[in-house]
Protein backbone atom coordinates (compact mmCIF):
# COMPACT_ATOMS: atom_id res chain seq x y z
CA UNK A 1 0.00 0.00 0.00
CA UNK A 2 1.26 2.93 -1.01
CA UNK A 3 1.77 5.84 2.43
CA UNK A 4 0.50 8.73 0.31
CA UNK A 5 -2.80 6.71 -0.63
CA UNK A 6 -3.10 6.13 3.03
CA UNK A 7 -3.03 9.68 4.08
CA UNK A 8 -5.16 10.83 1.42
CA UNK A 9 -7.76 7.74 3.23
CA UNK A 10 -7.25 9.85 6.59
CA UNK A 11 -7.10 13.08 5.41
CA UNK A 12 -10.53 12.44 4.21
CA UNK A 13 -13.34 12.99 7.82
CA UNK A 14 -16.21 11.03 6.15
CA UNK A 15 -13.61 8.19 5.37
CA UNK A 16 -12.19 8.63 8.66
CA UNK A 17 -15.85 8.19 9.74
CA UNK A 18 -16.46 4.84 7.83
CA UNK A 19 -13.54 3.42 9.09
CA UNK A 20 -14.47 4.46 12.70
CA UNK A 21 -18.08 2.94 12.48
CA UNK A 22 -16.44 -0.24 10.42
CA UNK A 23 -13.69 -1.19 13.31
CA UNK A 24 -16.84 -0.94 15.83
CA UNK A 25 -18.45 -3.97 13.48
CA UNK A 26 -19.85 -4.42 9.58
CA UNK A 27 -22.19 -2.64 8.61
CA UNK A 28 -24.60 -2.33 5.03
CA UNK A 29 -24.06 0.70 2.83
CA UNK A 30 -27.54 1.79 4.09
CA UNK A 31 -26.36 1.39 7.81
CA UNK A 32 -23.38 3.56 6.88
CA UNK A 33 -25.32 6.19 5.25
CA UNK A 34 -28.22 6.29 8.09
CA UNK A 35 -25.64 6.26 10.85
CA UNK A 36 -23.46 9.22 9.37
CA UNK A 37 -26.37 11.24 7.27
CA UNK A 38 -24.50 11.11 4.53
CA UNK A 39 -25.87 9.93 0.97
CA UNK A 40 -25.82 6.53 -0.36
CA UNK A 41 -23.71 7.61 -3.58
CA UNK A 42 -20.98 9.59 -1.96
CA UNK A 43 -20.68 6.34 0.72
CA UNK A 44 -20.23 4.66 -2.30
CA UNK A 45 -17.58 6.74 -3.60
CA UNK A 46 -15.38 6.42 -0.21
CA UNK A 47 -16.19 2.75 0.02
CA UNK A 48 -14.42 2.39 -3.54
CA UNK A 49 -11.75 4.05 -3.16
CA UNK A 50 -10.94 2.24 0.69
CA UNK A 51 -11.78 -0.87 -1.01
CA UNK A 52 -9.23 -0.26 -3.62
CA UNK A 53 -6.94 0.22 -1.23
CA UNK A 54 -7.16 -2.92 0.50
CA UNK A 55 -8.46 -1.23 3.68
CA UNK A 56 -12.11 -2.81 3.45
CA UNK A 57 -13.80 -5.42 2.06
CA UNK A 58 -17.46 -6.56 0.73
CA UNK A 59 -19.16 -9.62 1.44
CA UNK A 60 -22.53 -10.87 0.50
CA UNK A 61 -24.61 -11.75 3.59
CA UNK A 62 -27.69 -14.07 2.36
CA UNK A 63 -31.51 -12.70 3.88
CA UNK A 64 -34.42 -14.32 4.70
CA UNK A 65 -36.43 -12.79 2.29
CA UNK A 66 -35.11 -11.16 -1.48
CA UNK A 67 -31.82 -11.57 -2.54
CA UNK A 68 -28.25 -11.22 -0.76
CA UNK A 69 -27.04 -7.93 0.36
CA UNK A 70 -23.45 -6.66 0.12
CA UNK A 71 -21.82 -5.59 4.09
CA UNK A 72 -18.56 -4.09 4.53
CA UNK A 73 -15.54 -4.95 7.25
CA UNK A 74 -12.45 -3.99 7.96
CA UNK A 75 -10.01 -6.20 5.93
CA UNK A 76 -6.95 -6.51 8.24
CA UNK A 77 -4.62 -4.95 10.32
CA UNK A 78 -2.43 -2.63 9.43
CA UNK A 79 -0.17 -0.25 11.61
CA UNK A 80 0.59 3.38 10.03
CA UNK A 81 3.28 5.87 11.59
CA UNK A 82 4.64 8.66 10.81
CA UNK A 83 7.70 10.43 11.69
CA UNK A 84 7.86 14.37 11.52
CA UNK A 85 11.57 15.89 12.36
CA UNK A 86 14.05 18.11 11.24
CA UNK A 87 15.28 17.06 7.95
CA UNK A 88 13.25 14.35 7.89
CA UNK A 89 9.43 13.04 6.95
CA UNK A 90 8.84 9.05 7.12
CA UNK A 91 5.05 7.89 6.70
CA UNK A 92 5.41 3.90 7.24
CA UNK A 93 2.56 1.35 7.44
CA UNK A 94 2.76 -2.34 7.51
CA UNK A 95 0.06 -5.65 8.02
CA UNK A 96 0.06 -6.00 11.65
CA UNK A 97 0.26 -9.08 11.75
CA UNK A 98 3.86 -11.18 12.54
CA UNK A 99 5.71 -12.52 10.19
CA UNK A 100 7.86 -16.27 10.91
CA UNK A 101 10.47 -13.88 11.01
CA UNK A 102 9.63 -11.45 13.90
CA UNK A 103 7.56 -13.87 15.70
CA UNK A 104 10.60 -16.08 16.24
CA UNK A 105 12.23 -12.56 17.90
CA UNK A 106 9.54 -12.08 20.06
CA UNK A 107 9.99 -15.89 21.15
CA UNK A 108 13.28 -14.99 21.99
CA UNK A 109 13.13 -11.26 23.35
CA UNK A 110 9.60 -12.18 25.62
CA UNK A 111 9.69 -16.12 25.86
CA UNK A 112 6.35 -16.09 28.80
CA UNK A 113 4.27 -13.73 26.75
CA UNK A 114 4.82 -15.03 23.11
CA UNK A 115 3.87 -18.86 25.29
CA UNK A 116 0.49 -17.08 26.70
CA UNK A 117 -0.05 -15.68 23.16
CA UNK A 118 0.11 -18.98 21.73
CA UNK A 119 -1.88 -20.86 24.36
CA UNK A 120 -4.18 -17.60 24.36
CA UNK A 121 -5.04 -18.49 20.21
CA UNK A 122 -5.05 -21.76 20.23
CA UNK A 123 -7.43 -22.17 23.06
CA UNK A 124 -5.15 -24.24 25.02
CA UNK A 125 -5.68 -22.44 27.95
CA UNK A 126 -8.26 -22.51 30.56
CA UNK A 127 -8.73 -18.68 31.55
CA UNK A 128 -11.02 -17.20 33.93
CA UNK A 129 -11.98 -13.49 34.20
CA UNK A 130 -9.72 -12.50 36.24
CA UNK A 131 -6.55 -13.65 34.83
CA UNK A 132 -7.68 -12.34 31.60
CA UNK A 133 -8.32 -9.14 33.53
CA UNK A 134 -4.70 -9.70 34.98
CA UNK A 135 -2.93 -10.05 31.66
CA UNK A 136 -4.64 -7.07 30.47
CA UNK A 137 -3.65 -4.74 33.03
CA UNK A 138 0.10 -6.35 32.65
CA UNK A 139 0.28 -5.90 28.54
CA UNK A 140 -1.66 -2.26 29.22
CA UNK A 141 1.65 -1.89 31.58
CA UNK A 142 4.44 -2.81 29.12
CA UNK A 143 2.84 -0.86 26.26
CA UNK A 144 3.57 1.86 28.07
CA UNK A 145 6.80 1.16 28.91
CA UNK A 146 7.88 0.23 25.54
CA UNK A 147 6.21 3.54 24.28
CA UNK A 148 8.04 5.81 26.78
CA UNK A 149 11.16 3.77 25.50
CA UNK A 150 10.55 4.30 22.01
CA UNK A 151 10.05 8.17 22.15
CA UNK A 152 13.32 8.22 24.02
CA UNK A 153 15.06 6.47 21.28
CA UNK A 154 13.24 8.53 18.45
CA UNK A 155 14.10 11.45 20.08
CA UNK A 156 18.07 9.97 20.77
CA UNK A 157 18.22 8.98 16.22
CA UNK A 158 16.70 12.41 16.23
CA UNK A 159 19.86 13.85 18.08
CA UNK A 160 22.09 11.97 16.43
CA UNK A 161 21.17 12.78 13.04
CA UNK A 162 21.43 16.27 14.09
CA UNK A 163 25.19 15.96 15.03
CA UNK A 164 25.91 14.12 12.01
CA UNK A 165 24.68 17.13 10.00
CA UNK A 166 26.50 19.12 11.76
CA UNK A 167 29.65 17.42 11.57
CA UNK A 168 28.97 16.78 7.83
CA UNK A 169 27.96 20.72 7.46
CA UNK A 170 31.86 21.69 8.07
CA UNK A 171 33.15 19.14 5.70
CA UNK A 172 34.71 20.54 2.64
CA UNK A 173 32.67 18.31 0.25
CA UNK A 174 30.39 20.45 -2.12
CA UNK A 175 26.19 20.70 -1.15
CA UNK A 176 24.72 17.66 -2.73
CA UNK A 177 27.93 15.22 -1.27
CA UNK A 178 27.14 16.70 2.22
CA UNK A 179 23.31 15.59 1.17
CA UNK A 180 24.83 12.29 0.19
CA UNK A 181 26.60 11.87 3.77
CA UNK A 182 23.60 13.13 5.43
CA UNK A 183 21.24 10.16 4.03
CA UNK A 184 23.74 7.41 4.54
CA UNK A 185 23.88 8.06 8.08
CA UNK A 186 19.90 8.46 8.67
CA UNK A 187 19.61 5.16 6.51
CA UNK A 188 22.63 3.82 8.54
CA UNK A 189 24.17 2.79 5.09
CA UNK A 190 21.63 0.65 4.09
CA UNK A 191 20.05 2.71 1.05
CA UNK A 192 19.97 1.96 -2.62
CA UNK A 193 21.03 4.42 -5.70
CA UNK A 194 17.62 4.63 -6.39
CA UNK A 195 16.33 5.70 -3.21
CA UNK A 196 19.12 7.99 -2.80
CA UNK A 197 17.98 9.58 -6.11
CA UNK A 198 15.13 10.01 -5.80
CA UNK A 199 15.29 11.90 -2.35
CA UNK A 200 18.49 14.54 -3.53
CA UNK A 201 16.63 14.65 -7.10
CA UNK A 202 19.27 13.97 -9.29
CA UNK A 203 20.35 10.94 -11.17
CA UNK A 204 21.64 7.38 -10.51
CA UNK A 205 24.24 8.01 -12.55
CA UNK A 206 25.66 10.53 -10.45
CA UNK A 207 24.56 9.41 -7.45
CA UNK A 208 27.08 6.35 -8.54
CA UNK A 209 29.79 8.73 -9.53
CA UNK A 210 29.54 10.50 -6.32
CA UNK A 211 29.77 7.73 -4.17
CA UNK A 212 32.92 6.01 -6.05
CA UNK A 213 34.68 9.31 -5.46
CA UNK A 214 33.93 9.66 -2.14
CA UNK A 215 35.10 6.41 -1.76
CA UNK A 216 38.30 6.90 -3.99
CA UNK A 217 39.11 9.98 -1.17
CA UNK A 218 38.51 7.60 1.45
CA UNK A 219 34.95 9.40 3.20
CA UNK A 220 33.26 6.14 2.83
CA UNK A 221 33.56 2.47 2.07
CA UNK A 222 31.30 0.13 1.21
CA UNK A 223 30.84 -3.14 3.20
CA UNK A 224 30.04 -6.18 0.59
CA UNK A 225 30.30 -8.23 3.36
CA UNK A 226 27.40 -6.76 5.24
CA UNK A 227 25.83 -5.00 2.39
CA UNK A 228 25.79 -1.20 3.55
CA UNK A 229 27.37 1.85 3.56
CA UNK A 230 29.88 2.88 5.94
CA UNK A 231 32.02 5.98 7.10
CA UNK A 232 35.83 6.16 7.87
CA UNK A 233 36.71 7.42 11.30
Amino acid sequence: MMEEELLDVLGNDTRRAILRLLADRPCFKTEIAQELEIGQKAINEHLEIMRRLGLIRGKNKRQERGGPRKYFEISESIQFEIMLQPRQFRANSANASLNSSQMRQVRIEFPKLAEFGEQLSSGRADLGLERLRKANESLRERLERMGAAKLYLERLAMEVNDAAARRISESQADEMDREIMVQLVKRAGRVSLQELAGTIDTTEDDIRRRLESLEARGVIHFNSQGGFWEFRG
